[in-house]
């Protein structure tokens, strides 16, 4: 593997070399299950399984970043990552109302990320990436149609609320994303 950066533009000018290896073996397995209640309604559950192959970082020039890297307590930055992984959950329903006029979906769902894959910068410009902390993310989502009676007018509300917890070792910061979008389509 060959890098090189603003340290092989300067003396003594040869650019920067790593080499190494990383291996990662994962699965994306995904299972769900559904019950029709009638030919309307219908209840699911999912689970799901995600893996991202860990890699290889760019060596940050230990002309320019040693202090920073000696603070973290590294010689040099590291030479590779590993993969992360997470499980998520769901439960829902699907349905339809009012002869077709009104659809109302919601789900619940829960995720666990694990060995999180994060940027850690450094100040004199350089980064690596490295391994930190888990993630659990929860939340409900609601998705509704309703469709106006004497027109092909259809308006859509989707409103997403979630709880996330990051923790990188014992730091913890808890973050809450709400977004809701209300969407009109006409048809003449």
């Amino acid at each position: 593997m060959f890098f090189t950066g603003i340290a092989g533009a300067i003396a003594p000018g040869d650019p920067d070399v790593g080499s190494s290896e990383q291996s990662s073996k994962g699965v994306n397995s995904h299972g769900v299950l559904t019950y029709g209640i009638t030919d309307q309604m219908m209840i699911f559950g999912e689970a799901a399984r995600g893996f991202r192959y860990g890699g290889m970082n760019e060596p940050a020039p230990v002309t320019f970043c040693a202090t920073q890297l000696a603070a973290l307590g590294l010689m040099e930055s590291p030479e590779s990552f590993g993969s992360e992984h997470l499980w998520s959950y769901t439960l829902g329903e699907k349905g339809t109302f009012v002869d077709g006029r009104l659809i109302v979906n919601i789900d619940g769902f829960y995720v666990l990320w694990d060995d999180v894959q994060s940027i850690h910068p450094l100040s004199s410009g350089y980064s690596y990436t490295e391994i930190a902390g888990k993630i659990k993310s929860r939340g409900v989502e609601l998705e509704s149609k309703v469709r106006a009676p004497t027109s092909n007018h259809l308006v859509g509300l989707v409103d997403v609320n979630t709880d996330g917890i990051y923790q990188p070792g014992n730091l913890q910061y808890w973050g809450r994303l709400r977004t809701i979008g209300l969407h009109a389509h006409v048809k003449f």
